[in-house]
């Protein structure tokens, strides 16, 4: 079983601040009206997979101790071991499950994704507990996203060629700032947005980026910026210890 390593959280006022967000739009009503609808939606693409609930529906994912993180629900395409990328598939949404059930811990609210839950009350959970964690996870999860698609010296050894850190500001619907990664490999060019599960069910967690460019980036959206992965903690760290710097200096 992988062990996944999390940096420690950044500081509230250290975090990015969304820039002018639509106060009518990304509520958690609407979320929560997504995640009571009567349908299941995929854990890695967001479609519709399938028909309407029963029991609760959903299936947890046990991260290997004992404890239900977040759902996994798959479609048939994103289920099928035949697929070039099911691999990277899986490994995608088991580190953004792992991600989430380390910051419902932090939070205190693991007990919420307990499985005797409605699959809508689990599914609403996931959001409210990645609420606003994107550039948290850029800070946190590179070298965990680094060790789970490593890159080889050699990169004919590799599938792996390339990982980004992305950033944009998203279409006027949110009005907010989004983070992801970018996994660039010999199959294909991947996003992975392990916090997207925020703006509800339907938002896809690790698809080709054609798909993610079409979904989410096209509509008016203005990419921030493109930096290789572990920029966001490297830059973020020389400011925080140029801060720490000045504060002593005031002393």
């Amino acid at each position: 079983m992988v062990e996944y390593q999390f940096h420690e959280a950044l500081p509230n006022t250290i975090t990015p601040i969304c820039e002018d967000p639509e106060p009518d739009r990304h509520t958690f009503a609407d979320i929560r009206e997504d995640c009571d609808s009567e349908f299941v939606y995929c854990a890695c693409c967001g479609c519709q997979t399938q028909d309407p609930v029963v029991d609760g529906g959903g299936s947890g994912e046990d991260d290997g101790n004992g404890e239900q993180t977040f759902y996994m629900d798959l479609c048939d395409s994103c289920e099928d071991p035949s697929s070039p990328e099911y691999t990277l598939r899986m490994q995608a949404l088991r580190l953004r499950s792992a991600y989430g059930n380390h910051l419902a811990s932090e939070q205190q609210r693991s007990h919420l994704l307990q499985p005797n839950r409605s699959y809508g009350d689990r599914k609403y959970t996931e959001a409210t507990i990645m609420h606003e964690q994107c550039y948290q996870a850029l800070y946190r999860m590179d070298e965990a996203v680094g060790k789970v698609f490593p890159i080889a010296a050699d990169q004919n050894d590799s599938l792996v060629i390339d990982i980004l850190e992305l950033r944009f500001k998203m279409n006027p619907w949110y009005g907010y700032c989004h983070c992801a990664y970018i996994i660039k490999t010999k199959i294909g060019k991947f996003v992975f947005d392990p916090t997207g599960v925020q703006f509800g069910p339907r938002w896809p967690a690790f698809v080709l980026y054609k798909d993610y460019e079409y979904r989410i980036l096209s509509h008016e959206s203005a990419i921030m910026f493109v930096e290789p992965l572990g920029f966001t903690k490297k830059d973020t760290d020389k400011k925080l210890a140029s801060l720490l710097q000045e504060s002593r200096g005031c002393r």
